[in-house]
């Protein structure tokens, strides 16, 4: 896989929708030095695609919800998916395990609503659900990020959303 130029990414909606880059409505960065996330991989590896995977889900939040002219930049800073990563005995393989423990999903990011170059309204986030194993999620069982997504809809609707 190519190398993430000058150590950020931009994901745009145009990779989901097909559009323009001028008609984009979000930008999602991320340092490419991921082993700097508390815990961004997968049973894979690959941690590159669940960033392009949350990044994918703001942008497709923004484009559903922003006023036209109006765009979101989102920095993540630190990612802690829900559940960790343990070995199987058999395979020697790691697996990512969901439980009752301390191993909430966890986002911290710094974003921004603007118009042109106007800021509308931003800040600094972290994002966590203690209670995520007991909390109604509409996303199915097998869908992947199904708690980071969640928690990223709430904060879109509070934070990004609020006027």
């Amino acid at each position: 896989m190519p190398s993430i130029p000058h150590g950020l990414l931009a994901i745009t909606l145009a990779l989901l929708s097909g559009t323009t880059l001028a008609a984009n409505p979000a930008s999602v960065k991320w340092n490419e030095e991921t082993w700097r996330y508390a815990d961004i991989r997968s049973n894979m590896g690959h941690d590159e695609q669940n960033l392009k995977a949350i990044a994918a889900h703001i942008g497709a939040l923004a484009a559903k919800a922003l006023a036209p002219g109006q765009t979101l930049e989102v920095e993540l800073k630190d990612v802690d998916l829900a559940g960790e990563m343990r070995w199987l005995r058999r395979g020697a393989q790691e697996v990512r395990v969901i439980s009752g423990g301390v191993d909430s999903p966890m986002i911290e990011l710094r974003w921004a609503v603007k118009e042109g170059d106007r800021t509308l309204r931003g800040g600094d986030s972290r994002l966590t659900d203690l209670g995520y194993l007991t909390r109604v999620n509409r996303y199915a069982r097998d869908e992947p990020l199904r708690y980071e997504k969640r928690m990223l809809d709430e904060w879109f609707s509070q934070a990004v959303l609020a006027r």
